[in-house]
C-alpha cells in the first residue's frame, strides 16, 4: 500500500485549520446571531403573512 504521508498530513491540517476558523467565526459572531434570532422571534420574517404553506410541508 502506497501512502502519501505529506498529502495525508496536509489534508488533516487543512481540516483542523478550517474547523478552528469556523469555531472562531461562531464565537466572534455569536452576539450578532443571537440578536438577529431574537428580532426574528419578535417581528417575524419579511413576507411571512403571504406564505401559503403550513407546518405540514416541513419534513423531519
Amino acid at each position: 500500500m502506497k501512502l502519501n504521508l505529506s498529502r495525508t498530513l496536509e489534508d488533516a491540517l487543512r481540516g483542523l485549520v478550517q474547523e478552528e476558523r469556523n469555531a472562531r467565526w461562531r464565537r466572534e459572531n455569536r452576539a450578532t446571531i443571537e440578536s438577529y434570532n431574537r428580532l426574528i422571534e419578535k417581528a417575524g420574517v419579511f413576507g411571512e403573512e403571504f406564505q401559503e404553506w403550513g407546518d405540514e410541508s416541513v419534513s423531519d
